[in-house]
């Protein structure tokens, strides 16, 4: 029954964390910038939607991890940096910055709402039996 659960979990988590990595993906409605020092341009994320990727710092950052002990499992981001504000910056992009100067570019929750009704499955998969 313990591996069941742990396995369950595992496998929602992978699912949670490929729906965040899509979520990341594609292409974004906001201004179009220059990459300083080169003549690569790209186009930012509008304010609402998910961030775009610069340089895919984000995106590699997601991960997951499972604490089979307490049957619990995270997935994010990980810390992209020692020193705020780069510590905080996934955070500052999914809730935005107090005060408004940067405003949310959410990916977290609408990730998970668009993954939970088949987490629930998955979590529950061997158990209905």
């Amino acid at each position: 029954m313990q591996a069941t659960s742990v396995q369950n979990l595992q496998i929602a988590a992978v699912h949670l964390k490929s729906t965040i990595m899509r979520t990341l993906t594609g292409n974004r409605s906001g201004r179009v910038y220059t990459v300083p020092g080169s003549k690569r341009r790209y186009r930012a994320s509008a304010p609402g939607e998910p961030p775009a990727s610069r340089f895919g710092d984000l995106r590699r950052a997601i991960s997951f991890r499972v604490n089979k002990r307490k049957r619990e499992a995270f997935v994010g981001p990980r810390i992209l940096g020692e020193a705020p504000p780069r510590k905080q910056y996934p955070l500052l992009l999914e809730l935005g910055s107090p005060g408004g100067k940067i405003l949310p570019r959410p990916y977290m929750a609408p990730s998970f709402e668009i993954a939970k009704a088949r987490i629930i499955r998955i979590l529950k998969d061997d158990w209905d039996d």
